[in-house]
């Protein structure tokens, strides 16, 4: 996520049972920086059923993914999370879902399949007032 500056840490956790009841750790140290719980996900294993459609069953396995972003510490200036997401979106007036919506975009990282440089562009002369 080009957002956060390099700074996520993302830990998958393989579970079976109800993985929507997993309570992570708020905050952790590691390695002299301090993380801090920005995202859950839960992916449900599919059991084949209809397409596209996932069912969570008593017993069934899941992956929890947890979305960490580092706050503080070794070589790091720091940096209020809370502060950066308001500065983004007014998220304390969204709804769980719309907030959800947006980190999951705000997490997702970017991809640049080719390098752009002047030579990519060209200068195109428009006439005013011409349709």
């Amino acid at each position: 996520s080009y957002w956060a500056g390099g700074r996520i840490q993302l830990l998958d956790y393989g579970m079976s049972g109800n993985v929507e009841e997993y309570d992570p750790e708020s905050s952790f140290d590691h390695d002299g920086r301090t993380f801090s719980l920005v995202a859950r996900k839960v992916r449900h294993e599919s059991s084949g059923g209809m397409r596209g459609k996932q069912f969570q069953m008593a017993g069934s396995k899941g992956t929890v993914e947890l979305i960490y972003i580092a706050s503080k510490g070794k070589g790091l200036q720091h940096w209020n999370l809370q502060n950066s997401l308001e500065t983004i979106a007014d998220f304390q007036s969204l709804s769980p879902l719309k907030v959800a919506s947006r980190l999951e975009l705000l997490l997702t990282p970017g991809q640049c399949y080719e390098k752009l440089n002047v030579n990519n562009f060209e200068i195109v002369n428009e006439s005013a007032g011409e349709d």
